[in-house]
């Protein structure tokens, strides 16, 4: 396993074509005091990787024209990317061993928690610079970001399930049935969740905002 490297930019490359998952990864990331980098499609990874020289790269594994052995081959392979901790995460049962096979730094599954993900963050990155407690409002962002971010983990951990579930041959229609309700179950929950989170962030911002007290009238 590569030797952990600390980064004093402390950023963190998001690597995942699902919107949702790489929004809420990024806010966390953001929360716990990192700075993070997003990219939703495997065509950039190398060229940002380049520029950028994040600290670590988290990288799902399940994504449309992702070839990762060839991705792996490439970062290890240039010298200005060689020695970037690599970490893979995905909600697939063969995670372990893909890491393994590819000497991947490490791996995490989905759905994960901002607990689990601070760990392996400081393992890599060390602590963030920024990691003093700010005001009651900040702290309350973050507790909110990492609240939405593992609910949709866990969205997207069911939608994984059910697309299992309808690509298993033989099912009977009224399992095909069920199925599709439970798709449209989840896609209902991921657009009551996105609205209640812009919702509650809006709010919880306003507890932050100065508030201009009135003044005794002059006379």
């Amino acid at each position: 396993m590569p030797t952990a490297v600390k980064s004093s930019k402390a950023k963190v490359l998001i690597v995942d074509d699902e919107p949702d998952v790489l929004d809420s990864t990024g806010l966390l990331v953001d929360s716990l005091g990192y700075q993070a980098l997003r990219v939703s499609d495997p065509a950039d990874i190398i060229t940002t990787v380049e520029r950028e020289q994040p600290g670590l790269i988290l990288q799902d594994l399940k994504m449309p024209g992702l070839n990762v052995a060839g991705l792996v081959a490439a970062l290890r392979l240039n010298p200005r990317t060689a020695e970037i901790p690599l970490v893979f995460f995905s909600a697939g049962t063969d995670l372990a061993t893909t890491a393994a096979r590819y000497d991947a730094w490490g791996f995490l599954a989905k759905p994960f928690g901002k607990q689990e993900l601070s760990r392996l963050l400081q393992q890599i990155l060390g602590a963030p610079a920024n990691a003093a407690r700010g005001s009651p409002a900040r702290d309350m962002q973050k507790e909110v970001r990492a609240v939405f971010h593992d609910y949709w983990n866990l969205l997207a951990a069911l939608s994984n399930y059910i697309l299992l579930l309808d690509e298993t041959p033989g099912l009977s229609p009224e399992a095909q049935k069920s199925v599709k309700g439970l798709d449209e179950i989840i896609m209902k929950l991921e657009s009551k969740t996105d609205r209640l989170s812009t919702y509650i962030r809006a709010l919880v911002n306003s507890l932050e905002a100065p508030q201009t007290a009135a003044g005794p009238a002059t006379p």
